[in-house]
């Protein structure tokens, strides 16, 4: 999930400008998303959930589609094991085990990127480095399973989809692959804070985010005909022409509107621990745990396998996932929003369209970003994300933990407490 710009309430909540299920941790006034997905759907997987009771008005007991498909771990007890020698009793998000944690701050990495939201500059007199560097660059999208901001119509929303397809399986493949060792990242949000995580479980997590985000009702559209297990569209987050958008109200994550927040809206005054449970969650959420539960069953599974034959086992356990839990009919999306019927209030008019939507420059204007111009913003944002990372450097001895997606370092600095203009022929590595 994108974390939108939530000014004062920033601090309360994490959504995500481009995101899917809002981000925070433990009670309070914005309860868990994509943390208790990942960290529920595990512990479901593992029987060692320690916090929550059983529900006795859970809906999965009646359901009979939308349920995981093969959460078998019997053949992957070395990696169990692993698991659980590993305590982790964080009291934000209750994970019993450091894997799971380290995946819930991989995850949320996808989204944050280490920086405090409120103060996402090296000085005030820079961009907001958190809009620029994790949220809304182009090339990031597929990891929110999102459109780029030139991807129009329906072929627009099938590319979109086939990268995020591909780009999942590349991210549970290199996370299965990776150095089996412990990396120190910053963890953002309302503050950052410097944490050590296990450095596989922690890229898992970037595989995670891609996952859930495809069940975001802000992110795709799935239909309760199949309980929600296909995709039938792809939206956008910056005003992509034949499209519908990622919505932009920060008073619909606060009531529970948004489909971001996993939670059902009578549930909003409720707190603590006790809140957390299956029957108050929205039924696509719900879904989203049990797809999730099939994830963390494949990468347990995946673990346990020899290096040598790791790959290509993980390459198979990905694109099961896939095709289970991101699947869609190329046809159907191509043709999708020809029926009027299919574009809510956020629909932007492809340059052939008819009847129901909004023009892009009508777009551009509800989103207050300083221009009506797409490509302008565009802009705006890459020179941004230029500067912003010129101004970044990683912490002494950490320059080889890097991400290569969002182009920083996991544990990094601000070159100095002024802002440094870089050199115009600059570019991101």
């Amino acid at each position: 999930m994108r974390i939108k710009k939530l000014s004062a309430c920033i601090i309360l909540l994490t959504t995500t400008t481009s995101s899917a299920f809002t981000q925070l941790g433990g009670g309070g006034a914005m309860p868990m998303g994509h943390e208790w997905l990942t960290r529920t759907a595990a512990l479901e997987v593992l029987g060692a959930e320690h916090i929550i009771e059983p529900d006795p008005d859970d809906p999965r007991q009646h359901w009979q589609l939308g349920l995981a498909k093969k959460v078998h771990i019997a053949n992957a007890s070395s990696e169990v094991m692993d698991i659980k020698a590993e305590l982790n009793n964080n009291k934000k998000y209750q994970p019993k085990y450091h894997a799971i944690y380290s995946a819930i701050i991989g995850e949320r990495w996808v989204d944050i990127a280490g920086f405090n939201v409120t103060n996402a500059s090296a000085d005030p007199t820079g961009p907001n480095c958190f809009n620029a560097v994790s949220q809304e660059p182009a090339q990031l999208q597929q990891d929110h399973f999102m459109r780029r901001y030139d991807d129009v119509g329906g072929e627009g929303g099938v590319n979109a989809a086939y990268r995020a397809q591909s780009r999942f399986i590349n991210h549970f493949v290199n996370a299965a692959m990776a150095d089996e060792k412990s990396i120190k990242v910053w963890d953002g949000g309302g503050y950052s804070a410097k944490t050590d995580v296990d450095h596989n479980y922690f890229l898992f997590g970037r595989a995670v985010h891609l996952f859930q985000d495809a069940f975001s009702p802000e992110h795709t559209v799935r239909l309760a005909q199949d309980n929600y297990e296909k995709i039938w569209q792809v939206k956008a987050y910056l005003c992509s022409q034949g499209a519908e958008q990622h919505t932009h109200d920060t008073a619909d994550i606060v009531n529970f509107d948004s489909g971001d927040v996993i939670w059902k809206k009578h549930t909003r005054k409720q707190l603590g621990w006790s809140s957390y449970k299956a029957s108050n969650m929205k039924p696509v959420a719900l879904v989203a745990l049990e797809a999730s539960k099939d994830l963390w069953a494949a990468f347990i599974r995946t673990m346990a396998v020899e290096g040598t034959q790791r790959e290509s086992y993980a390459r198979t356990e990905a694109q099961l996932l896939v095709d289970n839990w991101l699947s869609f009919d190329a046809q159907a999306m191509l043709t999708w929003y020809q029926n009027q019927q299919h574009r809510d209030h956020t629909y932007v008019l492809a340059p052939t369209d008819i009847g129901t939507g909004k023009t892009q420059h009508a777009c551009m204007t509800e989103l207050k970003v300083g221009t009506t111009d797409q490509l302008e913003r565009v802009a705006q944002l890459t020179e941004e994300r230029r500067q912003c990372l010129y101004n970044i450097e990683a912490q002494r001895g950490y320059e080889d933990a890097y991400d290569p997606y969002i182009k920083m370092p996991y544990n990094w600095r601000w070159k100095s407490l002024t802002w440094k203009k870089p050199p115009t022929d600059w570019q991101v590595p």
